[in-house]
């Protein structure tokens, strides 16, 4: 498998793809073998039929992971602003005095989020969680999870402040039976979502399969792909897909057009259904 890392970049100062074995791939460490065996036994050993349990634990995962992430970058933070303050260097300081500003912000709400899918997990009430599950048929050349607050739609209407408190989507790119599986995952209510899924749903299913691709490596670090898949494109497809790999950084402006079609065709995938849980 092949992923993107910030920080292994070319010349041109974009990442490029490192080889990862499958099993760095595909393991969360954030629980304990016991909780994650029995918490995640109805994805992991019953083939993914698109139920609301499931639905809900693919979500409910992928937020874990991001509050698992949240918390490793509060102490790296912690660390490089003690030597900062120590050498004196107050521009360092400052930079990372603002990005904590933000980022206890956005661990807020995703605290708040993470509550919800507790209550859920525990009481088994899942009215509160909502999902949009597309299946695909076709190469599954590509996986990704992770959560992220959506910032434009597919018609790169804006979708929300990013500067204010966010609402945020859980997102799954699986490998299931009938073939990759995209899964939508959030708390009710969340607009932003309806609107950017909205968009989604309004293009052609020929356009779909692309958009998801774009979505993908738009906004998740947490994304594994073929070495067979990234060698069958052209230069121009990679690079702008190594492009995408570094979007949304505090220096690096997203742009409204960022989900927009770019007029790559990406995969061979086909929509062979799409339902909300």
């Amino acid at each position: 498998m092949l992923t993107f890392r910030t920080r292994n970049r070319g010349e041109d100062g974009y990442p490029d793809p490192e080889r990862i074995g499958i099993n760095r791939a595909s393991t969360f460490t954030g629980f304990c073998r016991n909780h994650d065996r029995e918490t995640f036994r109805p994805i992991e050993t019953i083939p993914f039929e698109g139920t609301k349990e499931q639905v809900f634990l693919l979500g409910f995962r992928a937020l874990c992971s991001e509050v698992y992430a949240r918390v490793l970058q509060e102490k790296m933070n912690a660390i490089t602003l003690h030597h900062a303050q120590r050498l004196g260097n107050e521009e360092v300081i400052e930079a990372i005095e603002a990005y904590d500003a933000g980022a206890q912000q956005g661990r807020a709400k995703t605290m708040e989020d993470k509550a919800r899918y507790d209550d859920a997990l525990r009481s088994g009430n899942l009215n509160g969680i909502s999902g949009l599950v597309i299946r695909l048929a076709g190469t599954q050349s590509i996986s990704a999870t992770g959560t992220t607050g959506p910032e434009y739609d597919f018609d790169g209407q804006l979708l929300q402040d990013m500067m204010a408190p966010l609402d945020y989507l859980q997102f799954s790119l699986i490998k299931a039976d009938s073939g990759p599986t995209a899964v939508f995952t959030w708390v009710t209510p969340n607009e932003p979502t309806t609107a950017l899924l909205g968009s989604l749903r309004r293009l052609d299913n020929g356009q779909i399969p692309h958009a998801i691709v774009r979505y993908a490596f738009e906004h998740f670090e947490n994304i594994y792909f073929s070495p067979v898949w990234w060698d069958s494109m052209s230069e121009a497809a990679r690079q702008r897909l190594r492009v995408r790999a570094l979007s949304g950084l505090p220096t690096l402006d997203r742009g409204a057009d960022c989900l927009r079609d770019d007029g790559f065709r990406l995969v061979d995938w086909t929509v062979t259904r799409v339902s909300e849980v």
